[in-house]
């Protein structure tokens, strides 16, 4: 590890931490820095390196091990309050002024709202600790612009630590939260070093996540660079969804937002570094992210293909709520305890004991399943999968991946049909025309014929009992039956998105249109089957 000695003042201090930087600068000699008089002591810094063509890392698959461990019994972080939210504190570090710094700074801003609750965030909510799972809940709870640069145009370990002081113990900018996440992100006229003593970029570093204490409280924050100082090493290289109006053709603004998404899932699954989620067993103490960031293909995960003018298109892989795409690297998705790993960007959504996305939810009220648990997509994207226990209740929620969004739009005109066992309704189908397509005992709730499923929710004793019906531009073209109780179902393909348990999924292409359930017998109100539609 590398140790720096320093001396510091009682109420701002690095805390002592294990130390992850690029193989460049990991050295196990004692080095000595001195910061302006300011200390770092042992000080835990996990330098992230290049994005897509350092080999310093494993690149996790679904045939790699890929393991890692929770050395300690390390804690996660559970969030604020009932409703389980992460606040993150965003400050944007500099001027911001060129047309690529102010989308980069737009997008910061929405960035974390956008992926919360979603199925990507949902891959951070495999890590646990004693005291349950990651939440999966993030909020950015407060943004502060600092144009004036108060720390310098040189922001360093030292700078990094009296910027976090001077928001939070000076002039209360920003509160003092333990459970909350402090991100900064500079612009392109800040020269970067990291707290591990690393320049930004010329060490191959492009984000780093650390701890401190202020006034005896440990807080957990992140620092990210600007790519336009470092495109071929932190920026995608190629035209990704956010272009700046077109002054942006290099990834610059996705790669920033693909750093910040790794870092942020980095502090929140692994707070404390030692004890915590990392593997050292490949020579390096790696965290979640790192596992993911090595190999192109495995970096992006699942593409799709976005129209951004007429000559010109773009590669992304996540539809924020808020109605953008993005390009953000995959995450390392921990199965079984963590002695299996593989890289995705989407798990399912839990919602067994718990809701999943009814913050993006459109309807008056926004509750359109009273007293029971819900699962809803984000804006444009519907329902194309639901997992079970072997035989029982519903588990998670999948949802699309944005590549047709215009189709499935969500709005005022989304309710709730009711169906099932818990309500006492029995069938409830909209689409008379598509027939009885789970013969049987079973009862069927289905959208009407230019309707989409947008969310479905269970009783608190695990039956299925509503669907989030919306106009879309559907017509319930060359549907298929999905049985997936006690089995996958014939449309499961991929990545593994809900580990452990049996997964109904749509075909490629295709999306929720109805669910079935159980009408008799001890599985009474359970779900048996999907109905799902093509456009």
């Amino acid at each position: 590890m590398t140790c720096v000695a320093v001396e510091f003042p009682s109420s701002l201090h690095v805390a002592p931490r294990r130390v992850r930087v690029s193989q460049a600068i990991r050295t196990l000699a004692l080095v000595k820095r001195s910061f302006l008089g300011l200390a770092l002591v042992g000080a835990v810094l996990f330098a992230d390196v290049i994005a897509r063509a350092s080999t310093l890392y494993p690149v996790c698959d679904t045939n790699a091990t890929c393991s890692m461990t929770n050395v300690g019994n390390g804690p996660v972080m559970h969030g604020n309050g009932s409703d389980s939210f992460i606040d993150v504190y965003l400050v944007l570090y500099g001027q911001f002024a060129g047309a690529v710094d102010q989308a980069l700074a737009a997008t910061a801003s929405e960035l974390i709202d956008d992926i919360s609750d979603s199925n990507y965030q949902a891959i951070a909510q495999t890590y646990f600790d004693s005291n349950g799972f990651t939440s999966g809940k993030l909020h950015t709870a407060y943004v502060f612009t600092d144009t004036a640069k108060l720390q310098g145009s040189n922001l360093d370990a030292a700078g990094t630590l009296r910027e976090l002081n001077s928001l939070i113990s000076n002039s209360h900018t920003l509160p003092l939260d333990p459970n909350g996440v402090y991100l900064i992100v500079t612009d392109s006229t800040v020269t970067l070093t990291f707290p591990d003593g690393a320049p930004y970029c010329t060490s191959g570093a492009c984000g780093e996540n650390s701890s401190t204490f202020i006034a005896g409280t440990e807080i957990h924050y992140a620092v990210v660079g600007d790519p336009q100082l470092c495109q071929a090493t932190c920026g995608w290289n190629f035209q990704t969804p956010h272009n700046a109006g077109g002054a942006d053709k290099f990834g610059i603004v996705d790669g920033a937002m693909s750093w910040i998404t790794h870092e942020v899932n980095e502090v929140i699954t692994d707070p404390e570094g030692t004890p915590g989620w990392f593997s050292s067993g490949t020579g390096f103490d790696t965290q979640m992210a790192d596992f993911c960031q090595a190999n192109l293909s495995t970096t992006e995960g699942t593409t799709y293909t976005v129209q951004l003018s007429r000559n010109v298109t773009a590669t992304a892989n996540f539809h924020g709520k808020t109605g953008g795409d993005y390009l953000i690297q995959a995450l390392r998705v921990n199965a079984n305890d963590g002695s299996f790993g593989y890289c995705s960007n989407f798990y399912g959504g839990v919602f067994w004991e718990q809701d999943f996305g009814v913050s993006h939810s459109p309807t008056n009220p926004s509750d359109w399943a009273y007293g029971s648990y819900k699962a809803e997509c984000q804006f444009g994207l519907p329902l194309v999968g639901i997992s079970a226990f072997p035989g029982a209740q519903a588990h998670a929620a999948f949802c699309g991946s944005g590549a047709n969004s215009s189709k499935f739009p969500q709005n005022t005109g989304c309710y709730a049909r009711s169906f099932g066992v818990a309500n006492g309704l029995g069938n409830n189908n909209g689409d008379t025309a598509d027939g009885s397509w789970d013969p049987g005992n079973f009862y069927i709730g289905q959208c009407a014929a230019n309707e989409f499923v947008a969310g479905v929710a269970q009783s608190t004793s695990g039956e299925v009992d509503a669907l989030l019906c919306c106009p879309g531009s559907v017509t319930h073209k060359s549907c298929t039956t999905q049985v997936f109780a006690n089995q996958n179902s014939s449309g499961f393909s991929g990545i593994d998105w809900d580990d452990g348990y049996d997964k109904g999924q749509c075909p490629s292409g295709q999306y929720v249109a109805g669910v079935s359930e159980y009408s008799t017998t001890t599985s009474s109100g359970f779900p048996h089957a999907l109905r799902c539609c093509t456009p």
